[in-house]
């Protein structure tokens, strides 16, 4: 089934933009009064066209992105599974975490419960769904087995901590230094996140790993696997455009559409945070590393959302929150992008050493 190139980006930025749209806009879907709440909608029907197309096409077509004479033209099969996985998430998500939510644990539960409770079941929900849209991309398998090798966990675990260490080691350090009087009453105080803190900790560590695995991991290296077929034949420029459309998509899932100048900086923020990551994953190839900053960020983020002063910040003699987190974001990324540099800068002059130096670049890779 070969179509235009210019006819497959118009396909290719209406599923980008309307995947990030439809959490926002989900009730603007037509749906039939005929048929039950999760098969009614106009989505679910969407997502079933586009799997009856696969089916049709199943095996080596869709993993052949280019087709017509000179191979300009691109083979629609072959975009299929970027496809399915954009919509079958948004579909998933709309119409059956609420009511199976619901299901699980009843309607009573309380305001802050609830919320944390429904952020680790969605994560769940979300790892379930990419674990099952793996078939349709075997050809990412080895790149996906490479990017979460657990020999990679050290090395995340190990840049994280540097970060956090030099993040409020030196903030703490600039307290001592310029305050009037050595702190000045300055602090850094642990403040948890209410009663529940235990599990907002594990929820925001599941939602970041399960949407690095979806997002990084299968749409931006599908989409970057893709974009030669589309005329994108720079290999940096295809990562970056690749890390970008996913990037916009995600952002988009968190504009609330209410017209405010919060808004619009919520959306900056979480799309600057979104191509960091996607770089991230471009410059180390590990998803631990992606998954742990995101859990980090969301971290340091989650305090500005909520009432009661919450997190580890400094706070002066009256217990006042001094800094704001986009400041801890900044820096944090910063340190993060210098220990991925850094690796890479030491794996270029092991090379250079021989067999012995190639072999220890490879085990630091």
């Amino acid at each position: 089934m070969a179509i235009s190139r210019r006819l497959a980006w118009a396909i290719l930025l209406a599923a980008v933009v309307t995947a990030g749209l439809l959490r926002q806009f989900h009730a603007a879907i037509p749906s039939s009064p005929f048929l039950p709440a999760p098969f009614g909608s106009l989505l679910f029907f969407l997502i079933v066209i586009l799997f009856l197309v696969f089916a049709k096409g199943w095996g080596r077509r869709q993993e052949i992105p280019y087709a017509g004479e000179g191979l300009g033209r691109v083979n629609f099969l072959a975009l299929l599974p970027l496809l399915i996985a954009l919509m079958l998430e948004k579909w998933v998500s709309i119409t059956i975490y609420g009511p199976l939510f619901s299901a699980i644990n009843g309607t009573r539960l309380r305001a802050d419960l609830h919320n944390v409770l429904y952020l680790i079941e969605s994560a769940t929900g979300l790892l379930i769904v990419s674990v099952a849209l793996l078939p349709l991309f075997r050809r990412l398998l080895p790149l996906l087995r490479k990017f979460l090798r657990p020999r990679r966990i050290p090395f995340a675990g190990a840049s994280i901590g540097f970060a956090l260490l030099v993040l409020y080691g030196g903030l703490w350090a600039f307290f001592r230094v310029f305050s009037s009087g050595g702190a000045g009453g300055i602090h850094l105080r642990w403040l948890g996140f209410g009663r529940y803190t235990g599990l907002v900790l594990l929820a925001q560590g599941l939602i970041a790993f399960a949407e690095e695995l979806y997002y990084r991991g299968i749409l931006q290296t599908e989409l970057a696997f893709l974009l030669p077929a589309l005329g994108v034949t720079r290999q940096r420029t295809r990562l970056a455009l690749a890390a970008g459309l996913i990037s916009i998509a995600f952002a988009l899932e968190h504009f609330v559409g209410s017209g405010t100048g919060g808004d619009v900086r919520r959306m900056v923020f979480t799309l600057t945070c979104s191509l960091l990551l996607g770089v991230l994953l471009i410059l180390a190839d590990n998803l631990w590393l992606c998954a742990g900053c995101h859990f980090i960020v969301d971290v340091l983020v989650l305090p500005s959302g909520r009432a009661a002063p919450s997190g580890l910040q400094f706070v002066d003699g009256a217990g006042r929150i001094l800094l704001d987190p986009s400041l801890y974001v900044s820096v944090f990324f910063s340190l993060i992008f210098v220990c991925a540099y850094a690796r890479m800068g030491i794996g270029v002059a092991l090379r250079k050493r021989g067999p012995l130096g190639a072999a220890l670049a490879k085990g630091l890779a």
